[in-house]
């Protein structure tokens, strides 16, 4: 049986797709890049960047850098095949080049489904990798700040050594407080985009099992 074009519904085959999925992706790294912005013009990041060290502040860096870019290349991804899937249905060629595949309606269904789902799982899955490791570095922070903070205190005789060591607590204290802030403030437009990208694999697939359905019976 060859491919042809099915009729998904009326809003379904809607000629200009509106990218929703990715406009909203977009929306949250703007966010993010205007409060990265923010922080480095009123000195924030300079803070943060004292109180973490530069080891901390590249791995937050490219964890948020590389995160950020991976969701939106996943998210232009899903958009345009779900755009290529209602202009040209299932016959798209960029639809079967994007999912490495000659022909959807000459699979068996259930494998086709299985195949699909896999894959657009895995893409998936690459954002909510990034948000967890921001969570982890801001945690391995915490603990690592903390720990820095106690050493001093290990070793002192009396209360009057404990402002000798003031300075090496406080670094450790402001070590564990901002990697918990700042493993927090990038996590959480990870977690969204996660989130989004979710929900428009989940259309894609939907759409992609309907139109196969439909050629199979017809």
């Amino acid at each position: 049986m060859t491919d042809s074009v099915m009729n998904l519904g009326a809003v379904a085959m809607h000629r200009h797709h509106n990218y929703r999925q990715f406009f909203y992706v977009v929306v949250v790294v703007a966010a993010t890049a205007v409060a990265a912005w923010y922080s480095y013009a009123s000195g924030l990041f300079a803070e943060a960047y004292q109180g973490m060290g530069l080891g901390f502040t590249v791995g937050f860096s490219i964890l948020c850098v590389v995160g950020l870019t991976d969701g939106l290349l996943t998210s232009w991804f899903i958009s345009s095949n779900i755009n290529y899937l209602k202009t040209g249905g299932l016959d798209s060629e960029q639809l079967k080049k994007s999912f490495n595949m000659e022909s959807f309606t000459e699979l068996e269904p259930r494998l086709l489904e299985e195949e699909i789902r896999d894959r657009l799982a895995l893409k998936v899955s690459w954002i909510r990798y990034f948000a967890a490791n921001v969570a982890k570095l801001g945690y391995a922070g915490t603990v690592l700040g903390i720990l820095l903070a106690l050493i001093p205190l290990r070793d002192l005789q009396g209360v009057d050594e404990v402002f000798g060591k003031l300075p090496e607590i406080v670094n450790g204290c402001a070590l564990a407080f901002v990697t918990t802030l700042v493993g927090i403030c990038i996590s959480v437009p990870l977690e969204l985009i996660s989130r989004f990208l979710d929900s428009a694999a989940t259309e894609l697939k939907s759409r992609i099992f309907r139109a196969l359905h439909a050629s199979k019976t017809s």
